[in-house]
């Protein structure tokens, strides 16, 4: 007996297939030894194809299906140099990180100019900071006035 075409069955099929996706995920099949999976992002209405083993590479679905495959090959075959690039970079930067432990752990030249200069600057401000308590404290508003106008050169007459 030849079995017929059913809409229904097929909507039922979509819908079951539609309610294992997890998170919008959904686990297709394998491509070039990785895990395919297909992703719907509602708010663009697009469609992503992601590729994941150790890592998770992802790249965007059109409406041509050649179109796809080939952006799916070109993922897969970018994924190599991605890493060789990403050890490269890792090696850089634990030089990097090496060379700058040495030179924390260097004495700093200046270091006794800095104190010194530290020192004479705290003596300077609390000079500072003395003189302007005692204006504030020790003259009334009048009197700040009057030796305001005597600094101006203007004489009280």
């Amino acid at each position: 007996m030849e079995e017929r075409y059913n809409p229904m069955k097929s909507a039922e099929i979509a819908t079951e297939h539609n309610y294992n996706m997890l998170d919008g995920v959904l686990n297709i099949g394998y491509f070039k030894g990785m895990e395919l999976q297909i992703q719907h992002l509602p708010f663009g209405n697009e469609y992503h194809a992601r590729l994941v083993g150790s890592g998770t590479y992802s790249t965007q679905l059109g409406a041509d299906v050649l179109g796809n495959l080939t952006r799916l090959s070109n993922l897969a075959n970018g994924i190599e140099p991605s890493i060789e690039k990403t050890r490269n970079m890792q090696i850089q930067l634990e030089q990097q990180l090496a060379s700058a432990e040495e030179e924390v752990k260097r004495p700093f030249p200046q270091a006794t100019e800095l104190t010194e200069k530290s020192k004479r600057l705290a003596v300077l401000e609390g000079l500072l900071n003395m003189n302007d308590k005692d204006i504030v404290t020790d003259t009334e508003p009048e009197q700040q006035c009057q030796t305001d106008n005597r600094q101006h050169g203007q004489e009280e007459r």
